[in-house]
């Protein structure tokens, strides 16, 4: 008899587990989800404004430091201004995420661990009508939903990777502070 009530009590303790997995699963957002995030905390910046200092290192390649200053205006303007010569990249230095969702459709590609922090790694791949955009892999903080990474590929390889750095103003927004960028011209499409 005991085996009698072994089996009905092994069943129910895996009609639990399995739920348990569905509910975890189901607990994940989707791509679609987590750049609606990114996008309504970007959203509610109504205007900054940041100073850009820009170096290029590269061998074979001298250029004098570039400043420039970046205005953002809620809902998608961005200005730049800068003296002299500059080669700054805007989509790296102010990503816009409805721009991202409009232009791209995201697949989460999983969860990784990304200098000590949690993230989702979502891989953007261009619509048909922006086919001359290239595939875009972000990095998004699971807990503050900011993105920590960029990068555009070429041929499945980076050829342009922005890093950020984050600091909190006014007690409530998540503003890049650094941002850094790393362009591999070999890789450069063209």
């Amino acid at each position: 008899m005991p085996t009698v009530r072994v089996l009905p009590t092994l069943i129910l303790f895996l009609v639990f587990v399995l739920t348990l997995n569905v509910r975890l699963l189901c607990d994940q957002p989707t791509a679609e989800e987590i750049l609606s995030k990114v996008r309504e905390l970007f959203n509610e910046i109504e205007d900054y404004t940041v100073e850009v200092i820009a170096n290029v290192d590269m061998p074979g390649l001298r250029a004098p430091e570039m400043r420039a200053t970046l205005y953002y205006k809620s809902p998608d303007r961005i200005h730049l201004e800068s003296t002299g010569f500059s080669i700054l990249p805007r989509e790296g230095i102010a990503p816009d995420p409805k721009k991202l969702e409009d232009r791209y459709s995201s697949h989460l590609e999983g969860e990784q661990d990304f200098e000590g922090r949690s993230v989702y790694r979502l891989k953007l791949i261009p619509k048909k009508e922006y086919k001359r955009e290239l595939v875009t892999i972000l990095l998004v903080d699971r807990e503050r939903f900011v993105v920590w990474r960029i990068q555009k590929l070429h041929e499945e390889a980076p050829f342009l990777t922005v890093d950020f750095e984050y600091e909190l103003v006014d007690g409530r927004f998540f503003l890049p502070r650094e941002s850094s960028a790393e362009m591999v011209l070999a890789r450069m499409p063209g």
